[in-house]
């Protein structure tokens, strides 16, 4: 985000651009979804539900490919 507010791109705020936009909601959408499953998992622990193991595994590898996805 600070770098979108800092580079101009053909004299405009490269944030302005529609594809840079699209580009940081869907990161935003991914870390967000992939907090969720996080916190349903461990929700599920707490209520000793059976499904909390594939809930984590499930939160994990969600919240991993993210990661992996937004470090390019």
């Amino acid at each position: 985000m600070k770098y979108t507010n800092e580079r101009k791109q053909f004299g405009v705020y490269i944030k302005k651009h529609q594809l840079i936009r699209q580009m940081i909601i869907q990161m935003i959408t991914k870390v967000k979804a992939a907090k969720l499953l996080c916190y349903q998992a461990g929700y599920f622990k707490v209520i000793n539900d059976p499904k909390s193991i594939m809930e984590t595994f499930i939160g994990k590898y969600f919240a991993s490919t993210v990661v992996y996805q937004n470090s390019k």
